[in-house]
């Protein structure tokens, strides 16, 4: 039997889940691309090399990168995290692969392309801006007609940089900070993206996609939290049946949107806002959600978006029995904690407290005694994330409840 081999570029975060599931699951044999010399902060502890035959440190050497490949029959590439999106389509096309086509790939990691890509298919989205550092700041605001907005890195992730400013003097201050910053992904903030603030409910739609055709696979009612001086923060997110006909448009918008920035193949991460007027793209992320739990969400609807892009890559007949015969057994949150300030944990209660709740399923991650609490202004500043699961929607709405009186109560972590 032919083996298979699975080429991950930049394996880190959800796409290191991912890995590790293939490599446990799948009878495949996985290599890796790391596409830069040194691996971006925010990535480094999530890295397993051990799971990889072998990696390969992309330096820009395309050459080099060639001579490598050749040496092993590939059947599939894929991101693994949003570094690794454009590198993962041209090595694709290098290929001739499945994958992305490379002459829209920086639409998927621009978030002012995206919303131009979506303004040439004829589809609703937000007003935007794009700032630039070499021009003068008050022409540049002056153009802006409606308040408040939202201003963030062009290129960046986690509401990373992300602020909410409700006239120009906020934002003139705002966008000073934040050029020629470099941002979370290792890019310097040379422009910005000013958009409209949406208002409405938000969603997270998870999704596949193989030859061009599209899969919903989760989604998430997604509640955020304003912080002052900073942008939207993580609440809960509320698992939903992919079915509810109140989804009907949001599903339908979502698949247009993918469409008008070619994506075809792998998996995406979508963030959109339901407004009065209807849906409107926030932004796309041509990979995997990140901080995700298989074990939580599978658990709860049979699969996760990480044991589909699995089945994408090691089983597609597996994949398709599983996309027409999908149940849902149970109802789940994701709930990101909160700090108030900072400090560095002496204590924790969490044992007594969280995982007692009845609907307590598990941490995705969660600080400990030594760790230093950050005020949370964005998702790098969130202290930890956990999941509720339980049959009963109103157990999760209660334990949720409790959780966040807690936090108020300052009986979760004891600071010093």
């Amino acid at each position: 039997m032919n083996e298979k081999y699975i080429c991950l570029i930049d394996a880190y975060s959800s796409g290191a889940k991912l890995a590790r599931y293939l490599d446990e699951n799948h009878d495949v044999r996985i290599l890796h691309i790391q596409s830069s010399v040194q691996i971006l902060p925010i990535y480094k502890a999530s890295f397993e090399r051990a799971l990889f035959e072998s990696n390969f440190i992309f330096t820009g050497d395309f050459s080099e990168l060639d001579r490598w490949l050749k040496a092993y029959p590939i059947t599939e590439v894929i991101a693994g995290a949003e570094s690794g999106v454009m590198l993962a389509d041209e090595v694709a096309a290098h290929l001739r692969l499945q994958g992305n086509p490379v002459k829209s790939s920086e639409q998927r990691r621009n978030k002012y392309l995206m919303g131009e890509a979506l303004r040439r298919a004829g589809l609703p989205h937000a007003h935007q801006l794009k700032m630039n550092a070499r021009n003068d700041l008050d022409e540049q605001i002056a153009m802006i007609k409606k308040w408040p907005v939202v201003v963030k890195p062009l290129n960046s992730a986690g509401s990373d940089g992300v602020s909410i400013c409700h006239n120009g003097t906020e934002l003139k201050t705002k966008a000073a900070l934040l050029f020629g910053q470099v941002n979370k992904l290792g890019s310097v903030n040379d422009e910005l993206l000013v958009q409209e603030r949406l208002f409405g409910q938000q969603y997270i739609v998870n999704t596949i996609s193989e030859r061009g055709r599209h899969f919903i696979t989760e989604v998430w009612k997604d509640d955020r939290i304003e912080v002052e001086g900073a942008g939207l923060i993580y609440d809960k997110e509320l698992n939903m049946d992919i079915d509810d006909a109140s989804l009907k448009d949001i599903n339908h918008y979502t698949f247009q949107v993918l469409d008008a920035l070619e994506i075809t193949h792998g998996p995406s991460h979508v963030e959109l806002m339901c407004t009065e007027e209807g849906p409107r793209l926030i932004e796309v992320s041509a990979r995997l959600q990140g901080g995700i739990s298989h074990k939580a969400v599978s658990t709860a609807i049979g699969e996760s978006h990480i044991s589909i892009t699995a089945l994408l890559l090691g089983s597609r007949p597996k994949l398709h029995k599983y996309l027409t015969t999908r149940s849902r057994t149970a109802e789940l949150m994701a709930v990101s904690l909160i700090s108030k300030s900072d400090g560095v944990i002496v204590s924790s209660h969490i044992e007594d407290t969280v995982c007692k709740l009845d609907s307590f399923y598990e941490f995705v991650s969660c600080p400990t005694i030594g760790d230093t609490l950050h005020k949370t202004i964005d998702l790098f500043t969130c202290p930890g994330v956990l999941y509720l699961l339980h049959q009963d929607s109103s157990v999760l709405q209660r334990d949720y409840q409790k959780i966040r009186e807690w936090e108020r109560q300052g009986k979760l972590f004891t600071t010093a």
